[in-house]
């Protein structure tokens, strides 16, 4: 819901509250208390901490409002989400776990260098181990682009894996992509294996050796992340 009918909602609590504290003549400021004749036993201090109450309750709201916006970022052993949307000849492409041993979730946009330089290698992935079970999906998040562009674009680095339309209700759905590129590894059953934020050269290593390791039957190994020592 907009925000400015969630703070009208949590101001609608507070005066709710005070509404049934007066019924009991205990919030004094209430025209109801007022009009009976209750002594008012809320004054000073009591007052402000009561206000300062009803402030942290709208602030709580807001924050679970843009909390509830934004998405919240899935981790290993979460659920992936349905995934549907329209690729780039306006087809409709629905994404379905169970169709592959493992599916590569791959959010990325013409003008992220990381992504253009890990995508050869998604490609290459893809074609030795498409018949094993692998599955790569492409989500392309900015809107704007020119498809045509686009088609140009991937034929120029010979893609040939599905690429989809990354709408603002997938984008949410999986928590954002903030970061490009961020991947993300999913088993048949739909259960998210591991989620990768970024592409050095040692990231795109390692995100090839936990496809052929699933795909393979094989324990991953400590995920590579830029900065941290395994």
């Amino acid at each position: 819901m907009p925000l400015r009918n969630c703070a009208e909602s949590q101001a609608g609590i507070a005066q709710l509250v005070e509404h049934d504290l007066a019924k009991v003549g205990v919030a004094g400021s209430s025209p109801v208390s007022r009009s009976i004749g209750f002594r008012p036993l809320l004054e000073g201090t009591d007052v402000r901490l009561f206000r300062l109450a009803s402030m942290i309750l709208l602030a709580i709201g807001v924050l679970g409002f843009t909390a509830a916006q934004a998405g919240i970022v899935l981790a290993p052993g979460d659920k992936a989400p349905p995934t549907r949307s329209f690729d780039l000849q306006g087809n409709m492409v629905t994404v379905n776990w169970s169709e592959n041993e493992v599916t590569l979730i791959n959010f990325w946009a013409a003008w992220c260098l990381p992504c253009r330089d890990e995508m050869p290698a998604l490609q290459e992935l893809y074609e030795r181990r498409k018949d094993d079970g692998l599955g790569v999906i492409g989500i392309h998040v900015n809107g704007n682009d020119d498809e045509e562009e686009l088609e140009g674009f991937l034929q120029g680095l010979d893609i040939t894996y599905p690429v989809i339309q990354g709408s603002g209700k997938i984008k949410n759905a999986w928590g954002g992509a903030g970061t490009l590129p961020t991947s993300y590894l999913v088993k048949r059953d739909g259960t998210i294996v591991r989620r990768y934020v970024g592409a050095t050269s040692e990231q795109t290593l390692g995100l090839v050796d936990d496809v052929e390791a699933v795909l393979d039957g094989r324990p991953l190994k400590t995920q590579v992340i830029p900065g941290v020592k395994p």
